[in-house]
């Protein structure tokens, strides 16, 4: 019995030594569409906030930089999107105006060709998770969701975006 357990675990760690890394640029496939400038318009407490987002290679082209100006603020780094070479997904990087940092990697799982998933762990006691839904060819829904405490995710952020370029 402990020879077939050592057998077993033997062939899965070959398989995963010998496992395929991810194409860089069939990785980096979903976030193509939303390459550009947008406008887009935020519910908020005072009444909708106009802001426009902009998402664009990084001078290295190793990134995908966020932009977002708006709501009476200038234009600031609002994230950035990398492929992780450990995970083999992309992750992205928000920075918060308190000067946090989150990161939420892509869900393969839970993304089609009309949605795009980034959510934290499961496992997270904060947890997050960021859907871009395409709605047409030049629009898009951002839906930011979070929760604490093992309570259910809750939306606190939804952003409608229609392409400006």
């Amino acid at each position: 019995m402990r020879a077939v357990l050592v057998l077993v675990l033997a062939v899965l760690l070959a398989a995963l030594a010998t496992a395929a890394p991810v194409d860089p640029a069939e990785a980096w496939r979903p976030m193509r569409p939303f390459m550009g400038t947008w406008k887009g318009t935020r519910a908020g407490t005072g009444g909708p906030v106009k802001v426009t987002r902009v998402y664009a290679p990084a001078p290295a082209n190793h990134h995908l930089e966020i932009t977002e100006k708006g709501g009476g603020s200038r234009a600031a780094v609002l994230g950035m999107v990398s492929l992780d070479p450990q995970r083999q997904v992309l992750v992205l990087r928000q920075f918060a105006a308190d000067g946090s940092v989150s990161d939420v990697a892509l869900d393969p799982g839970a993304s089609t060709g009309d949605q795009i998933v980034f959510a934290s762990p499961e496992s997270d006691a904060a947890r997050t998770r960021i859907t871009y839904v395409r709605t047409g060819a030049r629009n898009f829904v951002e839906r930011v969701e979070h929760a604490a405490g093992g309570e259910p995710l809750v939306v606190v952020s939804e952003t409608r975006f229609v392409r400006s370029d």
